[in-house]
Parts: C-alpha cells; sequence; structure tokens
C-alpha cells in the first residue's frame, strides 16, 4: 500500500470515527426524550424537553451522516451540549424531588463541616455524626471500620467543604451540596467539550449523560468537586515548561485546588512531575525538564498549603487525621478491584496488609511502566494512576470512572513527538536495565497478589438458618456457623452484604464475643435496623471483619427458594356481580417459569381491602366464610392448587388477592410478586 492510500485511508476511517460518534451523541439525546416520557405525566412542562431532545437529536443523526466534515455545525454541536446537560439538570430536579436524602456520608459529611465552620467551629475537631439525622443518610452508606464502628470524623482535604461555605453564607442549606455538585458535573461535561478536540467532543456530551455519571454526581459522590480544576490542570499539561507569567501558574494552581478536594487525584500528581522531566531528558534538556517539574510541584503545594494552612495551625494532629485518614486508617473492604474476590468469593483476604503491600507495589511498577514505555505512555498520564486503584483494599469504580474525562482530556491535548525521540526511544527501551525493572516491578505485583488471593480468611461462615418477619418478607434474624480456622484467638463483627454494599453491624443475640484457635461457635444475629433487612427473595452474604488479623470473612451465598407461583387470570379488568364465581389456579414453578409437578404443598391464598380499619364485604374462597382471609390449599399431582372466590357483595373498594408459599428455610409465608385486585359490583336494575 502507498504512502497516499495509506493516509486517505486513516482519513477516511477518521471521518466515519467522527460521524459514529456525533450519531451516538445524537442518540444520548434521543435517551434523554425516552427518559422525560416517565415523568411527562407527572410535570406535563417536560413534554417540550421532550420534544426538543427528540427533535435535535433526529437532526444531528442527519448531520453527521451527510455533512461532508462528519460533525454538525459549531453552534448546532454546542446546542446539543447545552440541551443535555439541561436535560441532566431537569432530570436532577426531579429526582431531589421523589428522594431528597443524601446518597452518601461523604456529602452530608461536608456539608455539615461548611455549616460548623460557618458558625466558628473547626470541622477536623468535630463529630460528624450529626449528619446522618441532619441529611436522612441511611446507615446503608456508612463507612464502617473492621471493628464495626463507623467513621464519624471527616477524612478530606479542606476544599472538600470549603466549598460549599459561601452557599451556606448565603442561608442556603436545603439539598445546597447535593445541586452544587450537580453543577460541577454539567461544568466540567461543558469544560470538557470546549478543551477536547473535534474528533473527541461528542465524548463529552455521551459520558456526561451516561448512568453512571448522572447518578454519581446526584448520588452523593463527591469526585464530580475536583473534576474542572483538574482537567483546567492536565489539558496541554505537557507545555508547562514554556509558559510564564501567570499563565505559568493557571495549570499547578488547579492542580493544587484538585489535590485539596480528596485524596483520589493524588496519584496523578507524581505521573505528570515525570512527564514533565522526561520530555526535557528526551529533548537533550534533562534541565529543563526537572526546572519545569519543580515549577509545577511547589506551585501546587502551595496552593494545597495555603487551602489548608488554617486547619493545620489550629489543630495539626486533627487535620492531619482526617486528611490522610482513608490512607492510615483501616477500612472495611469493598469494590470492583482485585479486592472483589476475597469480599464476594472468599478467597484471600486473610490480612489486609497483604492488600496494602499489593497497592504499593501496583504503584512502584506504574511508575516503572510509564518511564520504561515513554513517550508511549504518554498519553496515560491521568489513565494509568486511575488503573492503580483496582489493587486496593477498597477499589470503587467511581476511582476510575470519575477520572476517564479529564484523562481524555490530558491524552487529546498532549503534544506528539518528534521521530528522532522515537527512534532514541527505541534504543532505551532495549535497555537491560530497564528491562529488568520492568520485570521486577511486575514480579512484585504478581508475588504481592499470590499472597493476597493465598491467605486464607481467618474465619469460615455458613448460614445455617434465616428468619423473616411476616408484615415485609425481610431478614431479620440469622443463624451463622463460624469457625475460627487461625492460631490465635478473634473478636468477629457481622455485617450483612447485598447488591455490593454491606449494612451496619448486626447484633449478636447470643454466641461467644471470641473465639479461639480452631473453636466454632453457632451465633444468632439479629438486624440492628430496618434498612439492615435483607428481602426474602434475595440472595445475600454474611461478613465478619477482625482487627486482629485486619481480615474480612464472607460466607456462601444464602438464596432462597427458587420456587414460586404464577396465578391465573393474572388480571379482573372489569366488575364481577356478586354471587358469581371466579377460579384462580395457582400453579408451582421454578426459576424459569416451568410447571413443577409436586402434590402437597401447601399453599395460602389471601385476601386484604383497603383501608383497613374499614368494613368491607369480603368474599368467599372455596365456600368458607368471610372471616377467613386466609386459606391453605395442597397442590395436586401438577403442582396445581385451585381457588374458587365468590363476593358475597358490593365492595366499596377494590379486594386484592395474592398466593403464596410457605418457605420452611425462611420461616415465612410470601406471595409472589403479582396481587390481583377484583371490583365486586351489583349491576344496576334492569342492566
Amino acid at each position: 500500500m502507498s504512502l497516499d492510500s495509506a493516509e486517505r485511508e486513516l482519513s477516511d476511517g477518521l471521518l466515519w470515527a467522527l460521524r459514529a460518534g456525533w450519531c451516538l451523541a445524537g442518540v444520548t439525546l434521543l435517551w434523554w426524550s425516552f427518559v422525560f416520557l416517565g415523568y411527562s405525566d407527572q410535570y406535563p412542562w417536560m413534554s417540550i424537553l421532550l420534544v426538543a431532545a427528540t427533535g435535535l437529536g433526529l437532526v444531528v443523526i442527519v448531520a453527521s451522516w451527510t455533512s461532508p466534515s462528519g460533525s454538525p455545525h459549531r453552534i448546532l454541536g454546542w446546542a446539543v451540549v447545552v440541551l443535555s446537560m439541561v436535560a441532566f439538570l431537569v432530570w436532577c430536579w426531579a429526582q431531589i424531588r421523589l428522594r431528597p436524602a443524601y446518597g452518601t456520608d461523604e456529602l452530608a459529611f461536608d456539608q455539615y463541616a461548611a455549616e460548623l465552620l460557618w458558625h466558628g467551629h473547626n470541622p477536623y475537631t468535630h463529630s460528624m455524626a450529626p449528619a446522618f439525622g441532619l441529611f436522612h443518610v441511611s446507615q446503608a452508606f456508612a463507612t464502617f471500620g473492621l471493628n464495626g464502628v463507623p467513621v464519624t470524623n471527616l477524612s478530606y482535604p479542606s476544599l472538600s467543604f470549603l466549598i460549599y461555605v459561601p452557599f451556606v453564607a448565603l442561608g442556603w442549606v436545603a439539598q445546597m451540596a447535593n445541586i452544587v455538585n450537580v453543577a460541577a458535573w454539567a461544568l466540567t461535561v461543558g469544560l470538557g467539550y470546549l478543551l477536547l478536540p473535534r474528533g473527541a467532543k461528542p465524548l463529552a456530551i455521551v459520558l456526561g449523560s451516561l448512568a453512571v455519571y448522572t447518578g454519581f454526581a446526584l448520588g452523593g459522590v463527591t469526585d464530580v468537586l475536583y473534576l474542572p480544576p483538574l482537567m483546567v490542570a492536565v489539558y496541554q499539561w505537557d507545555r508547562f515548561p514554556e509558559l510564564r507569567g501567570w499563565r505559568a501558574w493557571v495549570a499547578p494552581l488547579a492542580m493544587g485546588l484538585t489535590l485539596s478536594v480528596k485524596q483520589t487525584p493524588w496519584l496523578i500528581l507524581p505521573f505528570l512531575l515525570l512527564g514533565l522531566i522526561l520530555d526535557g531528558d528526551l529533548r537533550g534538556d534533562r534541565r529543563t525538564g526537572l526546572t519545569a517539574a519543580w515549577r509545577f510541584l511547589w506551585r501546587a503545594g502551595l496552593t494545597f498549603v495555603v487551602v489548608n494552612l488554617p486547619f493545620i495551625a489550629l489543630d495539626p494532629r486533627a487535620w492531619f487525621d482526617g486528611a490522610f485518614g482513608p490512607v492510615t486508617s483501616t477500612f472495611v473492604p469493598e469494590g470492583q478491584g482485585w479486592t472483589a474476590l476475597s469480599t464476594f468469593l472468599g478467597i484471600g483476604g486473610g490480612t489486609l496488609v497483604a492488600y496494602t503491600l499489593l497497592f504499593a507495589s501496583a504503584l512502584v511498577c506504574a511508575l516503572v511502566m510509564f518511564v520504561a514505555g515513554y513517550p508511549r505512555t504518554k498519553a496515560l498520564v491521568v489513565f494509568m494512576p486511575a488503573l492503580i486503584y483496582a489493587f486496593a483494599a477498597r477499589s470503587f469504580a467511581s476511582y476510575l470512572v470519575m477520572l476517564a474525562l479529564p484523562a481524555i482530556v490530558a491524552a487529546c491535548s498532549a503534544r506528539g513527538t518528534p521521530a528522532r525521540i522515537d527512534a532514541w526511544r527505541a534504543l532505551l527501551l532495549g535497555s537491560v536495565r530497564r528491562k529488568l525493572a520492568v520485570c521486577a516491578s511486575t514480579g512484585l505485583v504478581v508475588i504481592a497478589l499470590i499472597v493476597v488471593l493465598a491467605w486464607p480468611p481467618p474465619l469460615r461462615l455458613v448460614v445455617k438458618s434465616v428468619f423473616t418477619n411476616g408484615s415485609s418478607f425481610t431478614v431479620d434474624r440469622l443463624a451463622v456457623q463460624a469457625t475460627n480456622q487461625t492460631s490465635q484467638s478473634v473478636d468477629p463483627v457481622f455485617f450483612v452484604k447485598s447488591e455490593g454494599s454491606l449494612t451496619s453491624p448486626w447484633i449478636v443475640f447470643s454466641g461467644p464475643p471470641r473465639l479461639a484457635p480452631g473453636q466454632s461457635a453457632r451465633y444468632l444475629l439479629q438486624a440492628p435496623n430496618a434498612a439492615a433487612q435483607q428481602s426474602g427473595y434475595g440472595g445475600f452474604q454474611v461478613v465478619a471483619t477482625t482487627t486482629s488479623p485486619p481480615a474480612m470473612s464472607v460466607s456462601a451465598p444464602y438464596a432462597p427458594t427458587l420456587r414460586r407461583l404464577t396465578l391465573e387470570p393474572e388480571v379482573v379488568d372489569t366488575p364481577v356481580a356478586p354471587g358469581v364465581p371466579i377460579t384462580f389456579v395457582a400453579q408451582l414453578v421454578d426459576q424459569f417459569d416451568a410447571p413443577i409437578p409436586r402434590a402437597g404443598i401447601p399453599i395460602f391464598f389471601h385476601q386484604v381491602a383497603y383501608p383497613i380499619h374499614r368494613a368491607h364485604a369480603f368474599a368467599l374462597i372455596n365456600g368458607r366464610n368471610v372471616g377467613s382471609h386466609t386459606v391453605r390449599v395442597l397442590t395436586n399431582t401438577q403442582g396445581v392448587a385451585r381457588f374458587v372466590v365468590t363476593g358475597t357483595g358490593s365492595s366499596e373498594n377494590p379486594i386484592y388477592f395474592s398466593a403464596g408459599l410457605f418457605d420452611g428455610d425462611l420461616h415465612a409465608t410470601y406471595t409472589p410478586e403479582g396481587v390481583i385486585s377484583v371490583v365486586f359490583l351489583t349491576p344496576p336494575a334492569g342492566g
């Protein structure tokens, strides 16, 4: 293939990629129109947004495939950004009206800290516990230590709450932190669209509307606060050595502000400094690279110190414990990185010290690979630090996901390297010492990972039985067998985990507080609150944490019975005259809706009418009198139970019927998802 044809093929590929990106941006607007379709009945004015998103989305799709450049007009592109962010803000408004409670403890803590500061108190020396009640944060969102005690101290640098202080000064309290976070995400998307090159601009629109980002922005994940300054800091970061005057302060100042919000972006700084040094080194001017890195470091550090200095001066120890708390403290491990093998499958996790070593070795390995592969790794200056968090004991997806847009901005805005540098670098990559460094650092990660996964958890946990309440069919008690597999005594704290989250520690009703080496004991656990109770329909795991050794043990998943019922007919959508019988057929089925031909299974058929305190004309079930609200029938050989319902008179309100199984393992009767309502109505005379 000739050079001209290769360039032409590359150009055609970029054109089609650009068209596909803008087509996806148009589809994103169509998705927003589907979102507003579900709200327009309650808020009819949202139909205006629905129509606007549909119309503009279709226009952008058509323009993307008909425009010679593959992208719509600049004004049309900005219209897509603005409309998608308006849609996001309106969606957030609707969500806040439906669920005004704050979604995380960190968001509540930050606003409460701002209010404390406004009233003259040092937030780092005050408990954040009142924030749970003030902002209606569920205990399900608390962060727990291995000892089962929830974290109630401020655990972030000071800009995490200082950003809210001006709004508190204006008297704005209700939903303030939520709305500021939402505005920060909208600003991030707009800034990303502005800074990205033409071919990558649709990414800002698509990412800005993905459910994971909109959910995090409104759900209380405060990472959105550092994203705008971070994007400014990493935009064209490799041009920093050329800047003079006030322009040379913009990026390091923005980075200092970023570091003052949360600990997550701290790892980006060493990679950025290394990149500046290596750029100078590759151009044969190491001194310039070192000078640029030093100028960036001290200016970013000075900004960080200035922002935090008042609190450092007030109480250095309290500030350090708060700002570095997530680094120095041992919290319950959770997340979507390697730790998931321990927290879900029970593989390894025998000591969290091993996870600390794994994280440290991953950081060393990433730094070595960044240097060894430079400048090919130049585009990973933000991506690579984000990947390291996958090796931490607490490795939430938000650490990587929230850094995606700044990482794309950094990668797209950095300059390429001259051909002579590529050739020189190819020679350097052949260095024996460099290869040894890469192999050694990779080996450290592998060894640490083997230790993490091979070190068995201290306890073997087996769920023996569960107990549910009759009103909501939730598990409120558990019996667990725990066996100490270590050579030392342990003091277990028990949690329950479902959907990837831990509840508050469960109350130990019976069982020894300390397990001796090799000892096995049965524990009866009680849910500490309604939020900690688990649905009887879904599976869950029991988790036990210990402080010595610092470790986590997890049981196999406890899954309820897979049998359930179907009920025919599924609906009765016309009034039924009293005295006219209706036959309901309950069929025993498995999880795939296949009939289970088993006789002798008790099926319970229940009726209820609302309001309960009123007198109602209930129906007869299988000829039983109206006082029998629940009737029990055994299945036949086909796994079927029949119930004949006859109304005794016109009902003021519908009567609701449901069929239920008795689950011996769960010690409770439960009903299927469907409930059938019937209106009994005497037809008019002559009708």
